[in-house]
């Protein structure tokens, strides 16, 4: 049995353990996403992608084709921005992009709307964009470890949010005032 027929084989499985085994094999065997192919369209239909330690210094604009999408682990990786189109994956629930070198995050985040879980921990943002006040569903909020030193008036506008992490940043006491007054049933972590 060659590559392709095992990761096909596990991803078809009933079992969970089985199918998350399969994407492990997937991203071993493809040093970047569009290798991904080589499954067959089989590989497109996936809700899980962990591409964590891949030494990933990009991600290629047609990320948007794998509209199935609901969690996504690009962590420890060495992406200094993300695409555009990472705004057209609405199934998206869990963005995690952990130890990476990210100095911006582009607008399109916005159009996340599943989005629940959102981590940038630990990269070198310095501002948010504003369209992060679009993202109505989300609950959870990993910021610490940046350059920040403040965070967008929008922030206010997410009314289900329940924890940010936001320590080590360079946040000054009066803005870390703001954004508590902003979000008065959230709890956040300076």
């Amino acid at each position: 049995m060659n590559e392709r027929q095992k990761v096909i084989e596990l991803l078809s499985s009933s079992n969970p353990d089985s199918i998350a085994l399969g994407w492990s094999l997937a991203a071993v065997f493809a040093k970047d996403l569009l290798e991904l192919r080589q499954f067959g369209d089989e590989v497109f239909g996936f809700t899980v992608l962990d591409f964590t330690f891949k030494q990933l210094t990009t991600l290629p604009e047609s990320i948007d084709q794998l509209q199935n999408l609901e969690l996504v682990d690009f962590g420890h990786n060495q992406l200094t921005t993300l695409p555009e189109s990472i705004g057209q994956l609405q199934q998206l629930e869990g963005l995690h992009l952990n130890s990476n070198q990210l100095k911006t995050l582009p607008q399109s985040i916005g159009q996340l709307q599943n989005l629940t879980r959102l981590s940038f921990s630990s990269n070198q943002l310095q501002t948010l964009p504003d369209s992060i006040g679009q993202l109505h569903n989300l609950e959870w909020l990993w910021l610490s470890r940046n350059q920040l030193t403040t965070l967008p008036e929008s922030i206010g506008q997410l009314k289900k949010l329940k924890k940010i992490y936001a320590y080590h940043n360079c946040i000054p006491k009066a803005e870390q005032q703001r954004i508590r007054k902003a979000l008065p049933h959230t709890k956040i972590y300076f």
